[in-house]
């Protein structure tokens, strides 16, 4: 959009189109990186447009999102505790869902049986 030019009534379609994106987005009916796009296009045609700052709040709370996801994804392949706990930490702080949460709890509460269990073998 960001590229378009024309006639005032072609500029009005698209100022439009940049508010009708970000509300959607901000609804989280679009993925973050079309409200990432949105939050463009409106800050371009519509900066005035008054979702636009609960929009990159709401962006800003995807990115945060992401960077958790990543983290868990990163300790699970390490499988280091520490690491784990860390990511769910992160996890929990950025309000992933539950089933985000699952496999590393999962993984970190076995990691940890294992642990007892090798500290009680050792103790036997």
């Amino acid at each position: 959009l960001s590229e378009m030019k024309g006639s005032p009534s072609d500029l009005q379609n698209y100022k439009i189109m940049a508010e009708e994106l970000l509300a959607q987005a901000k609804e989280g009916i679009l993925p973050s990186q079309i409200l990432r796009t949105a939050i463009e296009e409106a800050d371009e045609w519509a900066p005035e447009f008054p979702q636009l700052k609960g929009a990159k709040k709401r962006l800003a709370l995807e990115d945060q999102k992401d960077a958790a996801r990543a983290k868990l994804r990163g300790a699970l392949k390490s499988s280091d505790p520490a690491e784990i706990a860390l990511a769910i930490r992160s996890g929990r702080e950025s309000q992933l869902e539950d089933w985000e949460m699952n496999p590393a709890e999962r993984a970190l509460d076995s990691i940890r049986r294992d642990m007892m269990n090798a500290l009680a073998r050792a103790v036997d």
